[in-house]
């Protein structure tokens, strides 16, 4: 997931605060390059929440138990 959202964002801002508050915090994109940075990574994050979420254990099957 680092590699959604943390390579290409330090690729393109570097160490700039700013650029990286405007895009994660605040979540206003102003041009084409923002929009391409912080659609995946906030996608990347969302997605892997998601897909996450519906995963309950089963502790019967026989690979789940301790």
């Amino acid at each position: 997931m680092s590699l959604l959202t943390f390579v290409p964002a330090a690729c393109v801002f570097g160490s700039s605060w700013t650029d990286w508050h405007r895009i994660f915090a605040r979540t206003k994109a102003s041009e084409s390059t923002d929009y391409m940075i912080s659609l995946p990574a906030h996608g990347a994050v969302i997605g892997a929440w998601f897909g996450a979420w519906p995963m309950p254990l089963d502790w019967e099957s026989p690979w789940q138990v301790s």
